[in-house]
């Protein structure tokens, strides 16, 4: 594998322990629409929480979430009202951004809660 996808798996599965602890029960991971793909489909209490993960070697370019575009968004977007249409009706989703990057050897986590809406 690859060092970048060796890498972001790393992110992704330290997402994932960091949403386990926080209590949201993990529906999906890595969610396929082709061709779009969702990193971590979770429950937060009644929520349905759609979160992109976004892991950087390092914050000298750019904080993580300046990399998620308005295209990224929409993409996400489009397999959220698939999901929310025929796999869980009737449920409120939301989107969040777990960013991850190294510092010192250790990853940088933050979560944002809500972080882009499908509102305009």
């Amino acid at each position: 594998m690859a060092l970048h996808l060796k890498f972001g798996k790393e992110g992704e599965k330290a997402a994932l322990d960091f949403l386990i602890e926080k209590g949201y029960r993990i529906i999906e991971v890595n969610y396929r629409l082709h061709p779009y793909e969702v990193d971590i489909i979770a429950m937060d209490g009644d929520w349905l929480v759609f979160v992109e993960v976004k892991t950087r070697q390092t914050d000298a370019y750019g904080h993580p979430i300046e990399f998620i575009t308005g295209k990224k968004e929409q993409n996400l977007i489009k397999v959220a009202d698939y999901y929310l249409q025929f796999k869980m009706p009737n449920r409120e989703g939301r989107f969040d951004v777990i960013t991850l990057y190294k510092k010192g050897g250790a990853f940088i986590l933050e979560h944002f809660i809500n972080a882009f809406t499908a509102i305009g």
